[in-house]
């Protein structure tokens, strides 16, 4: 079930582990085999539908192909080949939930080989078509029923068999985002990976990762409060980061420096001084945030200075 729920993602975005949530009466009438429920299980055979989640094992397989490393032929020949595969066998494996049970996946193959023809001819868009037929034909030749509980298997085993399915979506997940994946800006499509690699090299991002090892130095060598207290500086909750990189000075700038840049950098984007509409907007927008960038710079100097006087009187 662990298997079934981690390739679905949660039983087909999460669906699966909402209806189970609504059916946890029944399973405990299940699992404590209560005899109403063996009696009603015994008059009627419960059909579970399997289609969804072959759906999505095939397209996963398929969409895991490399298509820039494949010729068209050969990614059409493998997409017909491993996509009814990749269905019959979430077909098979549902079967093996709770009281079906099911031996080979001979029917449930031949059912969805049947589409073949249709993936080979029109592509991937009819692979959702193969989990039907698959499902109908093993429903109908290939379930049995248990009427008894089946034996413990050894909690090693299904650890191995959950991790080999879990390498083994992961694999395939991340082919797709690495080969196939695509982003649309500007009605142009970029990959990926090529997206990611200049998020990784951008301004922000090295930002963020040297703010990050800061952290986690400060934590190291520190401790815990310091780190937390450098934390809440890095965030710039008064402004007075942002303020430096609008008057573009450093860290340690005296109370001169900033009223000297300030003076400097209202001169030079007065609104009086453009006579042009749009330039005359830019350059008010541009003298405010001088402005306030002095006042927070400012405020920070007349903080500081009062938490020394507070330390010292103490």
């Amino acid at each position: 079930m662990a298997f079934v729920y981690w390739w679905s993602l949660g039983g087909y975005l999460g669906c699966g582990i909402f209806y189970d949530f609504f059916r946890i009466p029944s399973y405990v009438q299940e699992c404590n085999n209560d005899p109403a429920y063996v009696k009603n299980f015994k008059e009627r055979v419960k059909k579970k539908s399997k289609v969804m989640v072959g759906n999505m094992w095939s397209l996963l397989v398929c969409s895991a192909l490399p298509q820039e490393l494949l010729s068209e032929g050969i990614l059409q020949f493998m997409s017909a080949i491993i996509g009814p595969f990749a269905a019959a066998m979430a077909v098979w494996v549902i079967g093996n939930i709770g009281n079906e049970q099911a031996g080979s996946p001979k029917w449930a193959l031949i059912g969805s080989y049947i589409m073949t023809p249709l993936v080979w001819y029109n592509g991937t868009q009819v692979l959702n078509s193969c989990s039907v037929p698959s499902m109908l034909l093993f429903n109908a030749k290939g379930r049995r029923w248990r009427l008894s509980p089946p034996p413990a298997k050894p909690a090693c085993r299904q650890f191995l068999y959950l991790s080999m399915a879990s390498l083994l979506f992961a694999g395939c997940f991340s082919s797709f985002l690495y080969f196939n994946a695509n982003i649309h800006t500007e009605g142009e499509k970029v990959k990926l990976r090529d997206a990611v690699r200049h998020f990784v090299n951008s301004p922000m991002f090295q930002e963020f990762k040297k703010n990050f090892y800061k952290v986690y130095n400060d934590t190291r060598n520190e401790g815990f409060s310091k780190a937390w207290e450098n934390f809440i500086e890095l965030m710039d909750p008064f402004g007075s980061q942002h303020a430096l990189k609008v008057l573009d000075l450093p860290q340690n700038a005296t109370q001169a420096e900033i009223k000297e840049r300030v003076r400097t950098l209202s001169k030079k984007w007065h609104p009086d001084k453009h006579t042009d509409e749009e330039a005359k907007l830019l350059a008010q927008e541009k003298f405010l945030e001088i402005q306030q960038a002095g006042d927070a710079l400012l405020e920070e100097k007349r903080r500081r200075a009062r938490r020394n006087k507070k330390s010292t009187e103490l």
